[in-house]
């Protein structure tokens, strides 16, 4: 065995936890963990200044640091680009917003129908306040 066949070897027996990722756009490193964190790495995760973000599965920093970068080598090897834009990396807040604007045009019949029905109580009430003000004045 030669000094890069036993590299090699040592590469494919690494475990790593999970994949990383860095975004220039917001400046944040990201770890997404394969399986739940033994205590210990997750102590170092935390230490190291990461949060869990629990609706995207992953933790993050909320920006690069040199040591940061250094946990995310030892833990996945690589540090890949991030995949998706930050507006993608956001899709909750944009289903919230699409959602909401499915319940406004949702309720858009209901509120012509509404203001129907009020257009017409008014004409009643100033139809009756004008035949009452005929009586009294007569």
């Amino acid at each position: 065995m030669t000094a890069i066949d036993t590299e090699q070897t040592a590469d494919e027996t690494t475990d790593y936890i999970g994949s990383a990722s860095y975004s220039p756009e917001d400046n944040k490193l990201r770890l997404y963990p394969f399986a739940r964190l033994d205590k210990e790495t997750y102590d170092r995760v935390k230490a190291a200044g990461f949060s869990w973000a629990p609706k995207q599965e992953l933790f993050v920093a909320p920006m690069w640091t040199p040591q940061r970068e250094d946990l995310l080598l030892a833990l996945c090897g690589e540090i890949g680009d991030e995949d998706t834009s930050l507006v993608d990396s956001r899709g909750g807040k944009g289903r919230t917003v699409r959602r909401i604007q499915g319940f406004a045009n949702s309720r858009r019949p209901s509120r012509t129908r509404c203001s129907r029905i009020h257009r017409r109580w008014d004409a009643k009430v100033t139809d009756l306040s004008r035949a009452s003000l005929r009586t009294s004045c007569a």
